[in-house]
């Protein structure tokens, strides 16, 4: 296990533990890590550094939806990793992990392997073999995906359309109406989508307390909010869709310090921005969305 020898940024060896990701996400969660810019790590890279668009640190993934509160699938740590085929260039650098006394790791889009002392689950998220309750030191590789989990197994799929039923009717009725309109053209749900956030949506932290039906009242009432909102509700409506979707926590963006060279990632920049849509379109080919709810400015396909 990596635990340091010596303490680096002054912390002391037995640090008090801090937030840090957790195994689930619900509405109105980390509003404290919004407004807290303590470092969660700091990076140290061996050649080039990631673009901007690229330092998405990826962390827990959630499958599992109750109508309120996302959770990890617990069977993702006992199967193999996804298959992914990755481009051939990439990143080699070094995390320095602060406390948070739980197991959750990140790492940049997509990790190559999972380091000595660390697991990589099915959902490419790495996790620790023991909970961080001191500083620790990680040594990573990682690429862009050319292709990723190309083709889903009949468990996989299950588990990516779940939704509970009898809650956000009026989502289910609208991505109904979109399939409907759409034929077998999974691409242009997802296009119609982002379309519609990017027109008619909002980033604030000052959202009404979640109802029963949180994803109907964001998408058709204030429609305002921040990550959670934006990443449970773009999941629900493409599920609804038929589109299997998942949301994948972690953290976005970082902050180079050029007297030390590495970079910071503070807690604040906590967020789920990305999801993961099984999305084809007409000709077959694989579409995955990404969003970044703060700036509207990230829209991708794969």
């Amino acid at each position: 296990f990596p635990r340091l020898d010596t303490p680096l940024w002054g912390i002391p060896d037995r640090a008090v533990s801090a937030p840090g990701l957790s195994d689930t996400m619900e509405p109105d969660q980390w509003l404290d890590l919004m407004a807290d810019d303590t470092p969660a790590l700091r990076v140290q890279f061996f050649g080039a550094a990631p673009a901007a668009e690229q330092r998405y640190w990826r962390g827990p993934v959630m499958t599992r939806f109750d109508g309120h509160v996302w959770r990890r699938d617990p069977a993702a740590q006992f199967r193999t990793p996804a298959v992914v085929e990755q481009t051939g260039s990439g990143w080699d650098y070094q995390i320095d992990y602060e406390p948070t006394d739980r197991r959750q790791l990140v790492a940049l889009d997509l990790p190559r392997s999972a380091p000595a002392g660390a697991r990589l689950d099915a959902d490419m998220s790495l996790s620790s073999d023991r909970r961080l309750s001191a500083l620790t030191r990680w040594r990573l590789q990682s690429a862009p995906a050319r292709r990723f989990d190309a083709t889903l197994s009949a468990e996989q799929r299950r588990a990516a359309l779940q939704l509970p039923a009898g809650f956000n009717p009026r989502t289910a009725t609208l991505a109904r109406q979109w399939r409907q309109e759409a034929g077998n053209d999974d691409a242009a749900v997802v296009r119609r989508a982002l379309a519609w956030i990017t027109t008619d949506f909002s980033y604030t932290l000052e959202t009404p307390v979640a109802g029963r039906d949180p994803v109907d009242a964001f998408l058709f009432d204030y429609k305002a909010g921040f990550c959670q909102h934006f990443s449970s509700a773009f999941v629900v409506l493409m599920r609804n869709a038929g589109i299997p979707a998942r949301v994948v926590t972690g953290f976005a963006g970082g902050t180079r310090n050029r007297i030390g060279n590495y970079w910071v990632v503070r807690r604040m920049e906590k967020t789920p921005t990305c999801y993961e849509v099984y999305a084809k379109d007409p000709q077959g080919k694989r579409i995955e969305a990404f969003f970044d709810p703060k700036t509207f400015e990230r829209v991708e396909e794969r």
